[in-house]
C-alpha cells in the first residue's frame, strides 16, 4: 500500500510503513529541516549555476529539496537493498550513506559541493 508523507511542503512517497521507512521518515526530516537549502540557492544565484532540468535556468529552493530528496531515497534504498555504502549525486548535491547492519539502518549524509580533488585511483 502507497501512502505519502510531507515534510517541509515536499512531499515524500513510501511504499510500506514499517520500521525502516519510519527511520528514513525521521532521517528525511531530520536533514531536510536542517539543511541550508537557501544558502545553497543564493549561491547558485551568485556563481550563475543553473541545471537544464529546472523549471527556471537557476534552481529554486523547492527544486533544490526535491533533488536532494530524492536523492537521499535513492541512497537509502540502495543501501538497505544491497547492505552497504553507497553515494549518490547531481547538480552540486551528493548523498553519502552508510548502512549499518547491527541495527538494520542507514545513516545518510548531505552535501552541496562546489570543488572537490582527490588524487585516490579507487575508493574502498
Amino acid at each position: 500500500m502507497e501512502d505519502t508523507i510531507v515534510i517541509n511542503g515536499v512531499t515524500y512517497v513510501r511504499q510500506d510503513s514499517n520500521e525502516r521507512e519510519s527511520f528514513l521518515d525521521q532521517s528525511l526530516n531530520d536533514i531536510m529541516s536542517n539543511f541550508n537549502f537557501d544558502k545553497v540557492q543564493k549561491v547558485m544565484e551568485f556563481l550563475n549555476w543553473t541545471w537544464t532540468y529546472s523549471e527556471n535556468p537557476i534552481p529554486c529552493v523547492r527544486e533544490l529539496k526535491e533533488c536532494a530528496s530524492r536523492l537521499l531515497v535513492e541512497c537509502y534504498d540502495h543501501c538497505i537493498k544491497n547492505q552497504t555504502r553507497f553515494e549518490t549525486g547531481t547538480g552540486g548535491f551528493i548523498v553519502r550513506g552508510f548502512y549499518d547492519g547491527e541495527n538494520n539502518k542507514v545513516f545518510l549524509k548531505l552535501v552541496f559541493s562546489l570543488a572537490e580533488w582527490d588524487n585516490e585511483q579507487e575508493f574502498a
